[in-house]
């Protein structure tokens, strides 16, 4: 997901191929929900195939946001001075326009009486609990001020201490409050700060890309191997999903796309666009279904990719007819204020008399 910033490191020896990682996520979170759950989308359940990929990629999907969002924090990172404007920043392009989103969200369930339906006296919830698919943003919230906090402290210097911290805490699952989706944010920390490492030390992983290739190809492969042969032998109903598997799967595959993927100009034009097919991308997979049952079509041959170009072609018409209003485009889209040009002073003439 994340519009947390613009991947612009060319220059700097970066990986241009962040923006491939961001698109990639983005993709995949509008194709779960069009395959859905049993409670939404086209509730494809075990032991269908598209249901074991998209619960088999859950361990790259929303980890891939957040190893995108600690790559990008590092590439304007915050000093002591500037972090409290920087985290306003953050509340602005991302805590409002989610709000807004969210609320939006709710009150279309609500009236359509749908699974994520609420009450008017819990329209609040959303802005502190975890809700539908906006629950990231919270957590990515709080790993802005919690491990952005330690970065500044730590004078931009322990990238690698926070990625050993982060893992061991992940991987002893705290019992954690769902306020502000702390529970998540502790999941998903080891990838913000893998990320964070990816920038800090790509000169040295650049140096060692083979081995670091080996290493990830093979751990990728044998998460998928393990979840192929649960599901074709053992019937297992859902692919493993802790945090072994998914730094297994999800940091293998982040390294291996940076490392490989070559990346397109054209990249960084489409993720533009990422954060509003994040946040109303279920506006069209939803009503691209409704649409399809109310003729009577059933097959998936239909459902599947329509579902998938409206998820992505609503909000990317919304991000175009909202984008050029200063107002709509600061609260819908969290985009940055456009400071006007100034306009060149006047020239005059030196009085000869």
């Amino acid at each position: 997901m994340g519009h947390v910033g613009t991947a612009d490191d060319g220059a700097e020896g970066g990986f241009g191929s962040i923006e491939e990682i961001r698109i990639l996520a983005t993709l995949l979170l509008v194709a779960l929900h069009v395959v859905g759950y049993p409670d939404g989308g086209l509730r494809l359940a075990h032991p269908h195939p598209l249901r074991f990929v998209a619960d088999l990629l859950g361990n790259f999907r929303m980890p891939a946001f957040a190893f995108v969002a600690g790559y990008i924090y590092c590439l304007r990172p915050p000093t002591q001075d500037s972090f409290g404007a920087f985290m306003l920043g953050k509340l602005r392009r991302l805590a409002i326009p989610g709000a807004i989103a969210a609320l939006i969200f709710a009150l279309v369930s609500s009236a359509m009486h749908l699974h994520f339906a609420l009450p008017p006296e819990a329209l609040w919830e959303p802005l502190v609990y975890p809700y539908a698919h906006f629950w990231f943003l919270q957590a990515i919230l709080v790993l802005f001020v919690v491990i952005g906090g330690a970065d500044v402290a730590m004078q931009q210097r322990g990238a690698l201490l926070l990625f050993v911290i982060t893992t061991m805490v992940a991987a002893g699952q705290p019992s954690l409050p769902t306020l502000f989706s702390l529970d998540n944010a502790a999941e998903l920390a080891p990838f913000f700060t893998c990320g964070m490492c990816f920038y800090r030390y790509r000169k040295w992983l650049r140096a060692h890309a083979g081995l670091i290739t080996i290493i990830a190809a093979a751990a990728s492969l044998a998460t998928v191997s393990i979840a192929t042969i649960d599901y074709l032998l053992h019937a297992a109903p859902a692919p493993r999903k802790d945090v072994i598997h998914s730094m297994a799967l999800g940091m293998s595959l982040c390294a291996l796309i940076l490392l490989h993927w070559p990346h397109h100009p054209s990249a960084r034009k489409l993720g533009m666009f990422c954060f509003t097919i994040y946040l109303y991308h279920v506006f069209g997979t939803a009503a691209a279904r409704m649409a399809l049952h109310a003729m009577g079509i059933t097959s998936l041959i239909v459902h599947v990719p329509l579902g998938l170009a409206m998820g992505l072609l609503v909000p990317i018409a919304l991000h175009l007819a909202l984008a050029p209003w200063p107002l709509p485009a600061q609260l819908v889209l969290g985009l940055r204020r456009r400071t006007p040009i100034p306009a060149p002073a006047p020239i005059t003439m030196p009085s000869t008399m």
